[in-house]
């Protein structure tokens, strides 16, 4: 008995890998994301922590606020913040934060050059915020939430610095010195507006004097910066004899 093969043989459909290698393949690929990313923060981490010689920038940014303070201003309160610009975000500058008797001064060191060939001056950032302009000052969370520090709010813009822990009390007494200081100035220029009013109030009233011992028309004249034909029209007076106790306007009201 012959059998009889056919021409071409049917196709076998290829077997799938068992699902055990699809699912190991999958958590290797994820393993290799996720150490991709860690490695990434990471480094990001690294660079936005990378502090520099914090200590040696204070000294230098301390020494140079004493030679930016005007003849005679007085320096109240210092704290050291540091502050980092949304071009160079990776390096800070690290600075004082100094509240004076006539302003909020911050006086900070530029972070040099990642890869700088030659070492040249050192560049200084100052930043003035005087008393007797616009300033507001918030304390809070900053630069992404990562630091505590303070926000000053003025006309040329906002400026942000981050404050370490130990430094926290030194920055609220700068913010209280340039609270205190603003107050002054408001309390100053209510009185001297108080004062212009009454003395315009004043200066619309009329005015007497009392005749003493002595009193003539033209002293009397001369006292006020008039005259004493004024005074005698005035006054309804029919002579330039005046009496002792004699009430005269001098001054008619506006």
């Amino acid at each position: 008995m012959t059998l009889s093969t056919p021409l071409h043989a049917p196709r076998v459909p290829p077997v799938p890998p068992p699902r055990r290698s699809r699912l190991r393949l999958a958590l290797r690929v994820s393993a290799l994301g996720v150490a991709l990313v860690a490695a990434t923060l990471a480094l990001g981490v690294f660079l936005y922590t990378s502090r520099g010689d914090v200590r040696g920038t204070r000294r230098m940014a301390e020494l140079e606020l004493r030679g930016a303070l005007d003849p005679g201003e007085r320096l109240v309160h210092l704290a050291y913040v540091a502050q980092r610009n949304w071009w160079d975000f990776f390096r800070e500058t690290h600075g004082v934060l100094a509240a004076t008797d006539r302003r909020v001064l911050f006086l900070g060191v530029a972070p040099g050059e990642l890869a700088s060939p030659e070492r040249g001056p050192q560049l200084y950032e100052e930043k003035s915020f005087p008393h007797d302009r616009p300033l507001r000052i918030r304390s809070g969370r900053v630069f992404l939430g990562t630091a505590r520090g303070l926000v000053l709010y003025s006309p040329a813009g906002k400026e942000t610095f981050a404050v370490a822990s130990d430094d926290r009390a030194e920055a609220d007494s700068v913010a209280a010195v340039a609270w205190r200081a603003k107050l002054a100035l408001r309390d100053a220029a209510e009185r001297e507006r108080r004062a212009q009013t009454l003395s315009a109030w004043a200066a619309r009233r009329p005015a007497y004097h009392r005749v003493g011992r002595g009193d003539a028309l033209i002293s009397i004249a001369t006292l006020y910066g008039t005259t004493p034909e004024q005074l005698q029209r005035w006054n309804a007076l029919p002579r330039d004899v005046v009496k002792v106790g004699q009430r005269l306007l001098v001054k008619p009201g506006g």
